[in-house]
């Protein structure tokens, strides 16, 4: 199980973030108060559950202050699977857990089998590294390392340990080596009593004496054979042990056949790391270096074009200047000119609109034209107003003038003659009227002719100057309201033609720009692309100006003649172990280790095997023991049939002897020793069924987790002796205290060593216990800051010993300390500040 990142919704100080953590070992630095701490207690609450608020766990809650949520959600990756674990808590005692694999929902069942054995209270005991947690070295024990590993060794191991411990507080509740008050131990003192009383009234009868002799006797023989019966026994419990041991046996067959690599010298590994950092520190900087002077270097083509741009770049400039200048004018055209435009369009949209006749290219009259056409419209209103004064006759439309003229001149004779009664006078009047009536008749008709002519005339004169001065066909027309209008037509015209002048002028400068442009430009670069075009020339000049400046060839050149001297000291070191590359060294340092692990292993078995050895090598395979142990079960049976025969006959003989006894006394005895006997059995049997029921589940539980805390311990005191320079070689209990030996062989016990060997001491059972159990739990470790106490020699020698480990279990590592962050890959360190909260 590796943890790949979280997310932090609300915990403590930190609210909304995303981190991600590497695979293998993580490093987070910063200062106090950063969050360090909290982000590790984040990541065990989500993992098995937020603290509660009772006692000294209320300060472990970490509530958030700027949050409304309280939560996050952890990144785990299993098998190359991701799983993402989310706890949310609701209100004061809620949580709301999810569990993800990849995007499809988990049971939480399922989860639980994910981590188990391991548990929050374990967790935090053997993953869980802290200030508080390195004090617990002050008392460990041996029976404490033992039940820790049974706990995770072994499913469900925990309440089995419970238990074993209930039946050995029942067993110590029945009878102690020293007790008196214990119902086992007054039951044997009663025991004693009892058959000094009935010896003692024995004596008293000489049948009674002879029968008892006679039950001595086959007492004797029972004896006899129950002790022959129990070393058969034993000899069968010690074949079938070796029967046990005969697996562990044969690996420390094999271990002992096994050929070891040549081993390298620590200071030899040490030189060879330094060699591998400081070849990949020159091929970094050696590569770096040779980037920089790539990307400065010009190409050909870059140079031939920069080489025509320094050629023309005092044309370029002004190209560039007069752009600027005619970018500006289009700018103010854009603001001033075309709003202008538009403006005197709609004025002219609008007087064309406003009058009648107006054309868009009429021009007002000059003062002698205006003159002539006032005159011409006066001739016409002369015209007509003759033409008006000529008297005329209306009569109906029904009557000629002819016989208007006859009828009027016969009423004149009529009246004439009636009055006069001179018919030949009104015949004289009559004509004289007709010729008069038919005189005026003709002038008035041919003046109107005359008048009419006129008025056409000067109609016609004034219509061909409309005409030709595009003037309204109206004879009635304003003109002096019309020149106002056809000056204002006029004015908005000119306006209009000056702002177009000034469009074309720009338009032609754009044009001769371009035209110059064109000229002093490459083919392939358009007049637009000028100035990305001069800015990309200066950059290719800025190049070649620091190819200049800096030597880079020659740093480059002294940091291969570097590295060609670190790889001869390589080669040196790969041929004194007779290697060729550094990945074949690297092979024998591992190899190196895993012979150290068997060579411990090796010793663990040995040491295991140490009483059973000798009769092991004995035995050829484990069939002869097999046979063996057949042989002393057939001959215990045999002899087990022969003592219940002997059981019968002395209960025959002692029934005998109740007979023979004539008092009460006796036989009250008697039967106070019977019942004491029953009475001892069934409490007996009772103790060593709760002492075997302990013992067995401690042995199961050994058993089932393969024996491994002899595996541990040995773990431990290699990763100590490593920590400490070898200034300490050894871990031993004694009577359940902790006790180291240095390489004088001086003990020391816990309390004695300075604070910061006690934590190396405590780093190396944690990271032992981890390792050990890493194919049945492999939950991440996490560290909070305990190389504190420890100086620069051994914390650089805990901080490789990190490294090794993270192949196995991911290691999460916080601390203050940034030489002790430096001592770690830089793509395995988190730097935390104040803003990433």
């Amino acid at each position: 199980m590796r943890i790949t990142g979280v997310k932090i919704l609300g915990f403590g100080c930190w609210v909304d973030q995303t981190l991600e953590f590497q695979p293998d070992y993580q490093v987070i630095w910063g200062n106090n108060e950063s969050g360090k701490t909290t982000l590790l207690h984040f990541i065990r609450s989500i993992l098995f559950g937020f603290a509660t608020a009772r006692g000294h766990k209320k300060y472990l809650q970490y509530i958030p202050h700027n949050s409304s949520q309280y939560g996050g959600e952890v990144y785990l990756t299993v098998e190359q699977t991701p799983w993402t674990v989310r706890r949310i808590k609701k209100g004061k005692k809620n949580e709301e857990l999810s569990v993800f694999r990849g995007s499809e929902p988990v049971a939480l069942a399922e989860y639980q089998d994910l981590i188990a054995p391991m548990t929050a209270t374990l967790f935090g005991q053997t993953n869980f590294i802290d200030r508080t947690t390195l004090d617990q070295v002050y008392q460990l024990t041996d029976d404490q390392l033992l039940e820790a590993i049974m706990t995770v060794g072994a499913v469900g191991s925990k309440d089995w340990l419970q238990l074993a411990h209930q039946f050995t507080n029942n067993a110590d509740q029945m009878y102690r080596p020293r007790g008196k008050k214990l119902v086992l131990n007054q039951l044997l003192q009663q025991s004693g009593e009892l058959q000094t009383h009935l010896t003692d009234l024995a004596h008293e009868n000489q049948d009674f004496q002879k029968l008892a002799q006679q039950v001595t006797q086959i007492q004797s023989q029972k004896k006899q054979l129950q002790k022959q019966i129990t070393q058969q026994q034993h000899q069968l419990d010690q074949q079938q042990h070796l029967l046990q041991l005969w697996p562990q046996y044969q690996k420390w067959q094999e271990l002992q056949a096994t050929k070891y690599q040549p081993e390298i010298a620590s200071a030899d590994w040490q030189h060879f790391e330094k060699l591998q950092q400081q070849l990949q520190s020159q091929q970094q900087v050696q590569t770096n270096l040779q980037a920089q002077q790539a990307q400065l270097q010009l190409s050909r083509a870059e140079q031939t074009q920069l080489q025509y741009y320094q050629a023309h770049a005092t044309e370029l400039h002004q190209l560039q200047a007069t752009k600027q200048q005619l970018d500006f004018t289009a700018s103010q055209m854009q603001q001033q000119v075309k709003p202008q435009q538009q403006e005197v369009e709609a004025q002219i949209q609008t007087l064309l609109q406003q009058t009648d006749g107006l054309q868009a290219t009429t021009q007002p009259l000059s003062s002698t034209e205006l003159s002539t056409y006032q005159q011409l419209q006066q001739k016409v209103q002369e015209a007509k107003t003759t033409a008006n004064a000529i008297p005329g006759i209306a009569l109906p439309a029904t009557f000629s003038k002819p016989s208007v003229v006859i009828v009027l001149s016969l009423l004149v004779g009529v009246l004439t003659g009636g009055i006069s009664h001179n018919w030949f006078l009104a015949g004289v009047i009559f004509l004289l009227a007709l010729g008069l009536s038919w005189w005026g008749l003709h002038y008035v008709r041919r003046q109107s002719q005359v008048s009419e002519q006129k008025v056409a005339a000067a109609i016609t004169a004034l219509q061909q100057f409309q005409t030709k001065h595009h003037l309204p066909q109206t004879p009635d027309l304003d003109i002096l309201t019309w020149q106002t209008q056809a000056a204002q037509m006029s004015h908005y015209q000119t306006r209009l033609v000056q702002l177009q002048e000034q469009v074309q002028q720009y338009q032609q400068a754009l044009d001769h720009w371009r035209q110059q442009t064109q000229n002093q430009l490459p083919d392939a670069i358009a007049p637009a692309e000028l100035a990305h075009y001069c800015q990309r020339m200066e950059k290719l000049q800025q190049r070649q100006e620091q190819l200049q400046q800096q030597q880079l060839t020659d740093q480059i050149a002294d940091l291969q003649q570097q590295h060609k001297q670190t790889q001869a000291a390589l080669i040196k070191l790969l041929q004194q172990y007779h290697v060729t590359t550094a990945e074949e060294l690297e092979q024998l340092h591992r190899q190196n280790l895993a012979d150290v692990q068997q060579r411990e292993q090796q010793r663990v078995l040995q040491q295991t095997l140490k009483t059973a050895l000798p009769q092991l090598q004995q035995i050829d395979t484990n069939t002869t023991l097999e046979n063996q142990i057949s042989a002393l079960q057939t001959t215990i049976q045999t002899d087990q049939k022969q003592l219940a025969v002997l059981n019968e006959q002395q209960a025959q003989w002692q029934a005998e002897q109740q007979h023979l006894a004539d008092d009460n006394q006796f036989a009250q005895v008697q039967q106070e020793v019977e019942f004491n006997k029953a009475a001892i059995q069934e409490t007996f049997t009772q103790w060593l069924s709760n002492q075997l029921a302990a013992l067995w589940i401690s042995t199961t539980l050994n058993q089932a987790s393969s024996n491994r805390y002899p595996h541990m311990l040995a773990r431990a005191q290699q990763f100590f002796a490593r920590l400490t320079n070898q200034r300490y070689r050894k871990i031993e209990f004694i009577k359940q205290e902790l006790a180291v030996v240095n390489a004088q062989k001086d003990r020391f016990t816990v309390r004695e060593l300075s604070r910061g060997t006690a934590t190396q001491l405590f780093l190396a059972f944690t990271l032992a216990f981890a390792l050990e159990v890493a194919d049945l739990s492999a939950m991440p470790l996490l560290i909070d800051d305990a190389l504190v106490d420890c100086d620069q020699v051994r914390r650089s020698n805990i901080v490789g010993l990190i490294q090794e480990l993270a192949a196995t279990t991911q290691i999460i590592y916080t601390c203050t300390d940034i030489h002790t962050a430096n001592l770690f890959a830089a793509s395995n360190v988190l730097q935390l500040g104040k803003d990433d909260h």
